[in-house]
């Protein structure tokens, strides 16, 4: 690019130098003549915006005893079903994030640290367990008094399922079922 800028000779064009190199021309007029910066707009206050007298007063009236833990949703209701109108939920907001206040605004109980329960079972002989009551713990009750199904045993390959062979024992007829055998309803 440097090599084309410096060139000021009128015979050669600028299309031509830019064909030999293999740069663009819109490429070499654009780092010729850098675009001035945009300019930096500072954006015009809101006419509607609030004035500092009344942003003052809204923070007062969130901050005030009545209304010190409560949220602005609740704040904006209960100001407008008195007939008062200060700001809009939004603006509270905003006035209490710029003071950074948006986080709970009721007073928090710090978390307790409880212990994670432990399951403790004290089985002694059963003499003992029996005689003393102390050592019964519901644990050690349920323990003794649960009931406990055996597993039911694994079957042959040739073995017929269990409904069939009770089915059978009482000498009821094996169900066949056939492709088109239900009878079909009148058209």
């Amino acid at each position: 690019m440097d090599l084309i800028e410096e060139l000021d000779d009128p015979a050669v064009p600028i299309l031509r130098a830019c064909d030999a190199v293999g740069v663009s021309r819109a490429t070499v007029y654009r780092n010729t003549r850098p675009s001035p910066p945009p300019p930096l707009h500072s954006r015009a206050p809101s006419p509607r915006r609030l004035s500092d007298e009344e942003r003052g007063a809204v923070v007062d009236v969130l901050h005030s005893p009545e209304f010190v833990d409560q949220p602005p949703h609740e704040v904006y209701a209960t100001l407008l079903s008195r007939g008062v109108y200060l700001a809009s939920v939004r603006t509270m907001y905003r006035l209490l994030a710029e003071r950074g206040e948006t986080q709970e605004r009721r007073n928090q109980r710090r978390p307790i640290a409880h212990a994670k329960p432990s399951l403790t079972v004290r089985l002694g002989a059963a003499s003992s367990a029996r005689s003393k009551k102390s050592r019964r713990t519901p644990v050690a009750c349920r323990l003794k008094r649960a009931k406990f199904t055996p597993l039911p045993r694994p079957r042959a390959a040739t073995e017929e399922p269990p409904f069939r062979r009770h089915a059978a024992a009482r000498g009821a007829p094996r169900a066949r079922h056939r492709r088109g055998t239900r009878a079909r309803p009148p058209a």
